[in-house]
């Protein structure tokens, strides 16, 4: 964050243009859009410019132009764009004639707010906080419950969910997959068998996932 960028493009059919921004963010998350991050800017991405290049101060290529965030008065605000590592890992997939298929974790997540950090009894905003758990899936398959708050993945401290959206990116497998989890002031580690393999098992009922709960 901080640093400048440009976008290279032909904005309402100008070509041969470029503007400039500042990145106040590299990991900004949503909930709609699933297990993506993008590169936050405001860096202006009018049509004709995503699907463009963003370039850092020294012309490297970071990152493709997606879309802007618009307020309700029609001013433009902020700018989206796709880091390059994730646009070329699709394109080397989309390459192939079996791609492999992306492992995805089966839940809806967000960065917890200051009250939910309170609501769990935690005295930060680390980590991400669980909406929704999607039936069948390997979050289901883990235990995690809405409300949890993920702080570990796989033996790593998740920081928040741009940094757990990474990590699911390098994640390859779901038998043995491990997390960490703050529920109701508690520490509880939950892990999905070694042999597991999807489609994965349903869990028995929501008071029934496993895990083994450890006193702060």
């Amino acid at each position: 964050p901080g640093d400048w960028v440009l976008a290279v493009g032909e904005p309402f059919g100008l070509g041969r243009s470029v503007s400039a921004g500042v990145v106040g963010a590299t990991d900004r998350h949503f909930v709609e859009d699933e297990e993506i991050v993008f590169i936050q800017s405001d860096v202006s991405v009018n049509p004709g410019v995503s699907g463009g290049p963003l370039l850092d101060g020294w012309g490297n290529v970071v990152g493709m132009n997606v879309r802007m965030i618009v307020s309700q008065a029609g001013t433009a605000g902020l700018s989206l764009s796709l880091p390059v590592e994730l646009v070329l890992r699709t394109a080397r997939h989309a390459s192939e004639q079996a791609p492999p298929a992306r492992l995805r974790l089966g839940a809806d997540f967000t960065d917890p707010s200051p009250i939910d950090s309170f609501a769990s009894r935690r005295s930060d905003t680390r980590g991400v906080l669980i909406l929704s758990v999607h039936a069948d899936g390997v979050a289901q398959a883990l235990g995690l419950r809405s409300g949890d708050v993920l702080v570990s993945f796989n033996g790593r401290a998740v920081s928040g969910s741009g940094d757990l959206v990474r990590q699911l990116l390098a994640w390859q497998r779901p038998g043995g997959t491990r997390a960490t989890v703050i529920r109701a002031g508690r520490k509880v580690h939950l892990q999905v068998p070694d042999d597991a393999r999807a489609p994965l098992p349903q869990a028995v009922g929501p008071g029934d996932a496993p895990g083994s709960e450890v006193k702060p």
